[in-house]
C-alpha cells in the first residue's frame, strides 16, 4: 500500500512539474509573437491594426504600425 502511495504521489509531481513547462512554453510563445511582427506585411499589420481600434493605422508605415501594435499589446 506504501508503495502505491508513492507511485501517486510520483506522477502528481511528474504533472505538476509537465504543467508548469507548457506555461512557461506559452509565455515564451507570446513573446515570439512580439518579435514576429517584422515577419508580417503591412497589409497584415493594417488588418490587425484595425481590429485593435488604433487610429491613423491607414496610414502608417510598417515600423510605426508595428510600434502601435506593440502598445496596443
Amino acid at each position: 500500500m506504501l508503495i502505491y502511495h508513492y507511485k501517486m504521489r510520483d506522477r502528481h509531481e511528474q504533472k505538476k512539474r509537465t504543467a508548469e513547462a507548457r506555461r512557461e512554453e506559452g509565455h515564451e510563445a507570446e513573446k515570439k509573437q512580439e518579435t514576429n511582427y517584422k515577419a508580417l506585411t503591412v497589409p497584415e499589420l493594417k488588418k490587425m491594426a484595425k481590429e485593435k481600434n488604433i487610429e491613423g493605422y491607414s496610414t502608417m508605415k510598417k515600423d510605426v504600425l508595428i510600434n502601435a501594435l506593440k502598445e496596443g499589446d
